[in-house]
């Protein structure tokens, strides 16, 4: 009897320890999300509401709010065109916007998530340096006259995922562009050589600062060349009316950066897409990637220029998620919505506007209603 005694005391030891070791990697893997279970979401959403509440505020920044506007180089709107060659050329690198064509444009049956008699189809592709390769999806109505929207996506992500928010735009009538980050989505991420270390594979944006030299100090034109191509192509080939962009994070400065190069955007919808360097530096996860705090650009313009030279005599909105989980979260980019629209006065219209409700780092349907009444509201 003492011998079973001791057998079971010993098989229950092991199970209290087994179950002890589940429970703390079930705690951990909770932790680190990777078990999103009940009741994760809702912990998740109470750890934002207390820690955003405290971290996002103005004794986290290093510059007064009566200081800000003092960062800004474009004040002056009788020299918005000479700021904007002035861009076009950095981010260019001197090519012409003109001079931008679709290495292959593809007129195809349908895609794999769209088919329709209504509107003509086009696969258009552009090849960048190091056979960097951008593909758009062009979804044209079949009428004389139409408005237009470029629907860009952000970083680890593509429109493919978005369909269903596509779906209401084209039901509205408008043209669309799809398209995602290079190297991103849909788009090829080549294999490149360099003469230090080899081939590596190009996956992701800051490997291309592992490519720049003194001739080609950045590649910030493989991000905007494509809608430029875009642009020249529906701008040439259709009557177009209203040309409009929206994109989500990534997809956002995208959007942004576009349109201060190009005024033939009208409207420009950003979500979650950027801000200022003086909302990113006290704040690991606003840094950014490559492309966003890259100095070829930003010693001579910032992003309070960027958002005067994208709004002057046209449309920008900036929609954010207070609790996002990713970046750019809290309210403090209200703090320089007024300073941008003193800077423009009646030459443009420029609004923020933050949702309180969302934990996430997306695009919704009530922002895509909301860009659908907008562009049907303004000029």
């Amino acid at each position: 009897m003492a011998f079973f005694n001791r057998l079971n005391n010993k098989k229950f030891k092991l199970r209290v320890i087994g179950f002890t070791l589940l429970l703390i990697g079930f705690l951990y893997g909770f932790s680190v999300r990777v078990f999103k279970i009940f009741p994760y979401s809702q912990l998740e959403k109470v750890y934002y509401y207390i820690t955003y509440n405290k971290k996002y505020d103005l004794d986290s920044l290093h510059v007064s709010v009566e200081d800000i506007s003092e960062l800004m180089r474009v004040t002056d709107l009788k020299k918005v065109e000479h700021y904007r060659h002035e861009l076009k050329e950095i981010v260019l690198k001197g090519k012409h916007m003109d001079e931008l064509n679709a290495n292959n444009i593809t007129q195809v049956d349908s895609f794999s998530y769209f088919l329709s008699d209504e509107h003509l189809l086009y696969e258009c592709s552009h090849e960048m340096e190091f056979n960097i390769q951008s593909t758009a999806h062009l979804i044209i109505p079949r009428r004389d006259s139409f408005d237009f929207l470029i629907f860009h996506m952000g970083h680890n992500d593509s429109f493919l995922n978005y369909t269903d928010l596509i779906e209401p735009i084209i039901d509205a009538g408008f043209g669309m562009a799809l398209l995602d980050m290079p190297l991103e989505g849909i788009n090829n991420q080549p294999v490149v050589f360099h003469k230090s270390f080899g081939e590596f594979v190009l996956d992701n944006h800051d490997k291309l600062a592992l490519l720049e030299n003194d001739s080609s100090p950045h590649y910030l034109n493989v991000f905007i060349e494509p809608v430029l191509n875009i642009l020249n192509f529906v701008s040439a080939e259709f009557n177009i009316g209203k040309m409009a962009m929206m994109g989500l994070s990534g997809g956002g400065w995208t959007t942004q950066l576009s349109a201060a190069i190009d005024s033939r955007i009208t409207h420009s919808f950003s979500i979650a897409g950027s801000v200022p360097m003086f909302l990113r530096m006290p704040f690991p996860e606003n840094y950014g990637d490559y492309e966003q705090v890259h100095p070829a650009l930003f010693q001579y313009f910032g992003y309070l220029d960027l958002y005067v030279l994208g709004a002057h005599n046209r449309f920008q909105k900036q929609y954010f998620n207070y609790y996002d989980p990713c970046c750019f979260g809290g309210d403090l980019t209200l703090i320089y919505e007024p300073i941008i629209k003193d800077v423009l006065g009646e030459s443009g219209s420029f609004i923020v506007e933050i949702d309180y409700n969302s934990f996430k780092h997306d695009v919704s349907s009530e922002i895509i209603e909301d860009v659908l009444f907008t562009l049907n509201k303004t000029n």
